[in-house]
């Protein structure tokens, strides 16, 4: 979401002292041409993690206090809020700027890959999802509503019970090559593993002799 040039400038920010914030805030608008007649607006979102809702209160008491737009999207993945910011920078030629607006759209692609692939004699199956006990899982939840029932979605770790990332997660199951906590798997079948703010994923499954086997989200 963040262009790699302004990574430096929010560490500065981050960095500045509350007495030097306003020089710092004026030498990137000075470096960028940030003109400021044109008027902001901010999205905001956040996960589960105890933290967000005060850090989310915190961003919004800071954009009330520069008197400028925002809109609160509540509980968001941050695909989710990259999709929203990506519809109200084009004007919605995108897609529309809402939540539902991103299942829609992601449904929609996701039903038409199906179709290419069952058209090619692979049929799409089922997959196992571990939802990490984060937002991720709750929004796969809500987003269920959107596929075509022959897409078989198995949740486990859905913030239900457990902690988020423990024993399970994009990580765990990177690092330690095995699938996560509650999982059973059988060979061959499709297993992934989101992160905690679900902008991260990785595939696996075990073979007939029961050898596991990992395709980095990273990497892919």
């Amino acid at each position: 979401m963040l262009a790699a040039a302004w990574e430096e400038y929010a560490t500065c920010l981050a960095n500045a002292e509350e007495q030097d914030l306003t020089a710092v805030l004026q030498n990137i608008i000075q470096k960028e041409s940030v003109s400021l007649q044109q008027e902001a607006f901010v999205a905001i979102g956040r996960d589960t993690r105890p933290s967000s809702e005060k850090l989310s209160q915190a961003v919004i008491d800071g954009v009330t206090a520069f008197r400028t737009q925002y809109h609160d999207y509540g509980l968001v993945t941050t695909p989710q809020l990259h999709y929203i910011v990506c519809c109200r920078n084009t004007q919605e030629r995108y897609g529309m700027s809402t939540v539902k607006g991103y299942y829609q759209k992601l449904s929609k692609a996701f039903t038409e890959l199906c179709k290419q692939a069952s058209s090619h004699g692979d049929a799409p199956g089922g997959v196992k999802i571990d939802g990490a006990n984060g937002i991720g899982a709750l929004k796969l939840k809500e987003m269920e509503h959107f596929l075509q029932k022959e897409y078989l979605i198995e949740l486990f770790n859905d913030g239900s019970k457990g902690k988020l990332n423990c024993a399970c997660g994009a990580d765990f199951v990177k690092v330690q090559q095995k699938p996560p906590q509650g999982m059973e798997m059988n060979p061959y079948e499709k297993c992934c593993s989101f992160d905690g703010d679900a902008d991260r994923i990785v595939y696996y499954y075990i073979d007939s002799v029961g050898q596991f086997h990992l395709l980095d989200g990273d990497k892919i």
